[in-house]
């Protein structure tokens, strides 16, 4: 009866371990949601986080990559871990559009955003695009795409829901933007903006002195990842 006991315990634990497992991403999401996140902002080069990526996230898909990356892209200056999740968040989308397999299109280049981009200071940003051809986005839903918990799974459709919506809050909250264009003929283009920090801000005061807080700033911008 012991013994019994000892054993239904144990599995027991081991259960509420895995569930509790599986509950950490969307934990982590939902704190990044709330709260925007803590960021640890810094200048770095984004395409080996976007390299890393499309390699990580062809496992088991029939997913075929097309990526352009020149090599003069300007460091962004970002959160290198949230920057990572929120691509991902998108290329997952991409991916779940497609549950036969198709091609995604990983590029990016150095943009100058003028007057033109009212939702955008002007200066200088990297501009990602990831593009996909699998089921389109209605011109209804477009409006509620970034919406937290809005999904079009229920029709077959791509996932949205929370995953955009993080995505959207970590741009916002790195003065970025995305955009998104979908048609059945062109398929579906993430547009991701991201700003290049201006040279003067990267000067260091001759009396700051290294901290704990400081050290994590001055963190490898890839170690982020």
């Amino acid at each position: 009866s012991n013994m019994i006991t000892s054993l239904f315990q144990h599995e027991r634990i081991r259960t509420t371990v895995a569930k509790a497992k599986e509950a950490r991403p969307l934990a982590e999401k939902l704190i990044t949601f709330a709260k925007g996140g803590f960021t640890v902002r810094e200048i770095g080069p984004i395409d080996g986080i976007l390299r890393e990526l499309a390699d990580s996230m062809d496992k088991g898909e029939d997913i075929h990559w097309r990526i352009s990356l020149p090599p003069d892209l300007w460091p962004v200056y970002g959160d290198g871990r949230q920057l990572r999740q929120a691509f991902k968040n998108i290329i997952e989308n991409s991916i779940e559009a497609m549950p036969e397999g198709g091609h995604i299109e990983l590029s990016a280049e150095n943009v100058v955003v003028g007057p033109y981009m009212p939702s955008l200071s002007q200066g200088d940003y990297v501009k990602v695009s990831i593009k996909d051809r699998g089921s389109e986005i209605d011109a209804e839903d477009m409006p509620r795409i970034f919406d937290p918990y809005f999904t079009t799974k229920r029709d077959g459709g791509r996932g949205a829901g929370l995953g955009l919506a993080v995505s959207y809050s970590i741009l916002k909250n790195h003065d970025g933007l995305i955009t998104v264009e979908s048609s059945k003929q062109s398929g579906t283009t993430f547009d991701i903006y991201i700003p290049v920090k201006p040279p003067d801000v990267s000067a260091a005061s001759p009396e700051d002195e290294e901290t704990p807080e400081t050290r994590e700033r001055n963190r490898p911008f890839y170690s982020n990842v």
